[in-house]
């Protein structure tokens, strides 16, 4: 095993930014990104990982990134996620939007039940099953990290 270099915190969050800036032009300029709704970090991550990649292959060494200001961006996010939300769109989406908010509903109960129930059978905390079930499956890996 080769060299690890740990990133400071600092550091990572500016390559985060740029690797936004990157993913963003890349989607402006790549048709089939902006088609598809790829997500701008998403682009750049892919490319900042092969480059992580071939520094690790390349040189010998591996990257490691201090994680201590990712909880504080995580709860910008997470305060912030919501900002652009109208009541007037939701009102606009009718009886679709209702449908679909009462199946999410029930899908986010049914997870939580066989995540519970899952949990307990392999003798772990119920909050485990929870973790496991809506808060990663509704929520994302974002929320679960959080």
């Amino acid at each position: 095993m080769g060299e690890v270099y740990v990133v400071p915190s600092f550091v990572a969050f500016m390559v985060g930014i740029i690797v936004y800036f990157v993913g963003a032009g890349l989607n402006r300029r790549i048709a089939i990104l902006k088609d598809y709704n790829i997500p701008e970090p998403v682009t750049g991550g892919i490319l900042a990982s092969l480059a992580a990649l071939g520094v690790y292959v390349g040189f010998g060494i591996e990257l490691e990134y201090e994680m201590d200001v990712r909880d504080q961006l995580m709860v910008y996010f997470f305060t912030a996620i919501g900002l652009n939300a109208r009541f007037k769109d939701l009102i606009a989406g009718g009886r679709p939007l209702v449908i679909m908010l009462v199946l999410t509903l029930g899908y986010i109960v049914f997870q939580d039940v066989i995540g519970v129930a899952a949990a307990a059978a392999i003798g772990q905390p119920p909050a485990m099953g929870v973790l496991v079930g809506s808060a990663s499956l509704i929520g994302g890996h974002g929320t679960a990290i959080a």
